[in-house]
This record gives C-alpha cells, structure tokens and sequence, in this order.
C-alpha cells in the first residue's frame, strides 16, 4: 500500500513539473489575461474576433480540453463589462455569441482530436512497421548465413587445372547460385540464376543443389546433358508457379583429357572462351528450366571445349553484363576489353569486378552478379 501511495506521489510531483503542461498553462493565463485587458478599449465586434480566436487557441494548445473553459471565461469578462455598464449589448446577442463560441470550441476540438488520433495511429502504425521490418532483416540475414553456407567453402585442387569463382548479392538474399561437385576423374561445376532475389529464389537454389546432388545418386553415366535433362524432369514434377524459372549453365570438365562438355538452359550470356588474347564465345540456346516449357522443348547436347595451355573459360550470370550505368549496359564488349587488359598473373574475376565497380560509382548494384573461371595451367601461368 506504501508502495502504492508512493507511485501516485511521484506521478503527480512529475505531472506537475512536466515544464510542456506549465508552459501550456501559462500561455493559457497570459491568452485569458490579454482578453480582460483588452475589452475596455475595443468594440464589441473586435472582442467577437479576438474570443473566438482565443477560444480556437485555448482548443488547440490544451488539446480539446480548454475550448468551452476559454468560451466561459469570454462570458464572464463581457458580463464585468456589462455590469459595470462598460458597453451596451442585447442579451440575446450575447447568449448567440456565447452559443457560437461553444458550437467552435466543440466543432475545432473534434477536428483536432481527429487528427492528433490520427497522428498517433500513423506513429504506432510506424513504429509497428519499423518492428516488423527489423524483424524480417533479422530473419533476411538468417537465410543469407544459410545460403552461404551452401555455396562451396573450397575450390577443387587439381594439378593442371585452376579455378576460381566470384559472388556479390544485389540484396540481402540472392537468387544466383554455384557450385562444383569433384568426382574422381571429373569435376562438375554450374551458376545458375533465379527469377527472384528474395527467400523464394534462395529457396528453390536449394532444390537445384539437392537435385544435382541426386542425379549422383540414381546415375552412373556423367554428363551435362543427362544432369541437366534430370534437373529439367524433376523441376517439371515440382508444382511452381509459371512464373519461376531457373537460368544455368552447366559444365563436366574431365581431369585427364582437358575437355570440357557443356550445356546451357536460359543463360543468354555466352560462355568465354579465352586464347591469350583471343576471346570466342560459345553459346547454346536452350529455354529457362520452367514449367511454362514442356520436357520437347528442351535439346540439350554435350558441348565441348578442348582447353589448351594457359587457356581459360568464363561463365557468369546476366547480372554484369546487363547492369545499366548512365543509361547505358556494362555489356559483352566491355567486358571482353577489361579481359583483355588483364594480365596471366592477376586473378580475372577480380580484375573485371574492379573495372564494374570503378564505372559503377554511387549506382547501385541492381542485380546478383556470379562469375566463374577455369583455366588450364602449364609451367609458365601461375594461375
């Protein structure tokens, strides 16, 4: 009970020394101060102008509350006047006067209630959303560390052979995705690219992971037109939307004779095809994996490349060549231009993000940019 009576105190000492209430109240008194002041040196028509904006006031700044307190305080005053015969007025215009102050102060009161309401609905409403925002950046970042954990940790170790892959998300959670799987005379590698850069396209990664994964699984024959055709079937036996579809490109490189069979779905970026400082682009055209597409519609071949000393092959996702700079694509040739600056021992995917980022500037990166490079190594490349 102490305890009680001690809260009750404490709120009313703090009530009381809340300086916006006596700053209010004060303005209040020096408003009402000026009012009987001033009645002895205006006319009845000026005090109508000024009682009626004091009782507006008085609505306003005492949050509704004063507006019929303020039109009293405007009878009493004229009523000094009146007795002291100060001023001549008829009753009944004084009662119509009064009655249109109070008919104000309700009416303005109602109007300012409405809105501080409102106010305090939108700043609730605000903070609800920041909340919830906050909590979706906390869940967004969870499925980015899960996403990452996918992505392969380590690149395959192979003595003629050197590969090297980039990533960099548009947003919190991507829709690019790679990968390569070693087996013991091939090493099989893919970037893919999903409509959708939210959970949605992080989650169907996943099931091309586990597809491809499986393919090992049910599968003796290795190839990329057999995985792919796998991966097209069972994304055909999944019930997705129409409107999700998966862009890959697919690659087997065989350890011992330097081919590398390929295959392509969607991605409409060539693959690169590095000589030196020749550049050739090898391109496939297959539909995206969607179930807009039915299994005919696919011709998937084993595409190859015979690697050569020094050579190297490049694959990546549309989302360099295609991020639009002052109005105007980053693009294949500009891309093959920065390749052909890079030198044989400087690391390519680097080299051709700097160059991005350098025309990039203050824009923003628009979508998810995946690269991947092979190249075969002999004595004289050091990568």
């Amino acid at each position: 009970m102490i305890d009680y009576f001690r809260h009750k105190v404490d709120a009313i000492i703090l009530k009381k020394l809340d300086l916006s209430i006596v700053k209010r109240r004060m303005q209040l008194f020096i408003a009402a101060a000026m009012l009987l002041i001033a009645i002895p040196y205006i006319n009845l028509k000026l005090f109508g102008i000024l009682s009626t904006m004091f009782v507006i006031y008085s609505t306003y700044i005492g949050l509704c509350k004063c507006g019929p307190l303020a039109s009293f305080w405007s009878l009493i005053v004229l009523s000094i006047f009146l007795k002291l015969n100060m001023i001549d007025v008829d009753r009944l215009v004084l009662f119509s006067f009064i009655l249109m102050l109070l008919i104000i102060s309700v009416g303005f009161g109602k109007l300012i209630k409405y809105y501080i309401n409102l106010i305090n609905d939108l700043g609730q409403t605000k903070e609800e959303l920041k909340e919830t925002n906050q909590q979706l950046n906390r869940e967004f970042k969870k499925v980015k560390r899960v996403h990452k954990s996918f992505l392969p940790q380590n690149v395959p170790k192979i003595k003629n052979f050197y590969f090297n892959s980039f990533y960099q998300a548009a947003e919190i959670v991507s829709g690019d995705y790679y990968n390569y799987i070693e087996l013991k005379d091939k090493v099989i590698g893919y970037v893919s690219d999903v409509t959708g850069h939210g959970l949605d396209g992080a989650l169907i990664n996943v099931f091309i992971r586990e597809k491809v994964n499986n393919f090992f699984n049910q599968n003796k024959t290795v190839s990329s037109k057999n995985i792919l055709g796998f991966l097209s079937e069972k994304f055909s036996e999944e019930n997705f939307p129409a409107d999700y579809s998966l862009c890959i490109t697919l690659w087997v490189l065989d350890k011992k004779s330097g081919v590398l069979y390929y295959n392509n779905a969607g991605n409409h970026i060539p693959i690169f095809l590095i000589e030196n400082k020749n550049i050739k682009e090898k391109f496939e055209e297959n539909p995206p994996i969607s179930n807009v597409f039915s299994l005919s519609d696919y011709n998937f071949a084993n595409n190859k490349i015979k690697l050569e000393c020094g050579n190297k092959v490049l694959f990546l996702t549309d989302g360099l060549i295609e991020q639009e700079i002052n109005n105007k694509m980053y693009g294949i040739e500009r891309l093959k231009k920065v390749v052909k600056k890079s030198k044989a021992d400087n690391n390519l995917l680097d080299f051709i993000y700097s160059d991005f980022k350098n025309l990039l500037g203050d824009n923003s990166q628009e979508d998810d940019i995946t690269m991947f490079c092979i190249q075969k190594r002999c004595d004289r490349i050091l990568n």
